[in-house]
């Protein structure tokens, strides 16, 4: 089984996804946990994160092609 975990910013966020979810069929739980201010992101991932905020980041034309190119590393 696999976990995704969504940050949604606000409750129409969450009624769109919830949508989504249902009309795809697929099973979910909520929690309604916020973020331990004790998680900060690493050097690395705020590095990261800045080069995709600033449009530098890697673009794929799709998820196969994605999973190929990290798997390949």
């Amino acid at each position: 089984m696999s976990q995704v975990t969504l940050e949604l910013k606000n409750n129409e966020d969450e009624q769109l996804v919830l949508a989504l979810l249902k009309r795809l069929g697929i099973n979910y739980s909520m929690q309604n946990a916020k973020p331990s201010s004790m998680s900060v992101a690493n050097k690395e991932t705020r590095a990261a994160i800045e080069d995709a905020r600033n449009g530098n980041g890697q673009r794929y034309t799709s998820l196969g092609v994605m999973w190929a190119d990290l798997d390949s590393d």
